[in-house]
């Protein structure tokens, strides 16, 4: 039978690439053109955001419509998941 060599390896020396410039890697973005809004998703917050941009008003329609039916997937789909749970807990012995 062979003999294992549970001695564990010697650490390696780290090492660094000096010639690579880093300095390509540490920025950070201003942030003076960034546009604060209240959380969530309105259709005031839609609205001011349409206004913010200047989008023509076919596209401010578009978007509220969509919003619409964004909310009422996410409230089918809300209902959908309160009735798998009730019937999981009828199910309960």
């Amino acid at each position: 039978m062979e003999s294992q060599n549970t001695s564990p390896a010697p650490a390696r020396k780290r090492t660094q690439v000096a010639d690579v410039d880093r300095s390509m890697y540490d920025f950070r973005y201003d942030d003076s053109d960034a546009q604060k809004l209240e959380a969530g998703l309105t259709p005031d917050i839609v609205r001011e955001i349409s206004q913010r941009k200047n989008e023509p008003q076919w596209m401010l329609e578009h978007r509220l419509r969509s919003l619409e039916i964004t909310d009422a997937n996410f409230e089918n789909q809300r209902s959908a998941v309160k009735e798998e749970k009730a019937m999981r807990m009828d199910n309960v012995p």
